[in-house]
């Protein structure tokens, strides 16, 4: 079996052809994003709520909305996405403390702090695989039931509430 050398010379964009993107040659697991919340946001008590994440580390197909939350799988893009999100309470109790994926508003997966019950920073993680139509689109809401409306604590540096995602190959 013989083995095919790469030069530099051998990537041109004549050679870089829409045929071979879409063949899986030269795949990207794009469209992908990160987006993160860059203060606290204030979450209602015992209300389902969808979080939108104000500003986007990075947002290859501008898929990523910062005003309502919501990635939306663009034109020609349907497939398999990996999501993931993080949420980090601010110091305060609450009964549950929960968060969701929502593909079109429809609730899909859940994730409870198990620290709820405690005075605590705890955070709601969760990751999932998802098979996305063109035109789907996916939030992430937040639950407390702490007795009134609460913080969800973020920050400038992207380490706190974020939400991601990416079209895997």
């Amino acid at each position: 079996m013989a083995i095919d050398k790469i030069t530099t010379a051998s990537i041109t964009d004549a050679n870089i052809t829409t045929a071979k993107i879409a063949s899986g040659v030269l795949q990207t697991n794009a469209p992908a994003f990160h987006a993160y919340q860059n203060g606290n946001l204030s979450i209602a008590n015992a209300t389902f709520q969808v979080v939108a994440f104000n500003t986007e580390y990075f947002d290859s197909n501008s898929a990523y909305n910062t005003s309502d939350g919501k990635f939306t799988v663009p034109s020609g893009e349907a497939g398999k996405y990996l999501f993931a999100f993080s949420f980090k309470r601010g110091n305060w109790h609450s009964n549950r403390f929960i968060a969701t994926f929502a593909k079109n508003n429809n609730d899909t997966a859940y994730f409870e702090d198990s620290a709820s019950g405690s005075t605590n920073y705890g955070s709601a993680t969760g990751s999932i695989i998802m098979d996305l139509a063109v035109g789907d689109y996916i939030t992430i809401k937040c639950y407390q039931d702490s007795g009134s409306a609460q913080n969800i604590t973020g920050s400038t540096n992207q380490g706190s509430n974020i939400f991601s995602g990416f079209k895997l190959i």
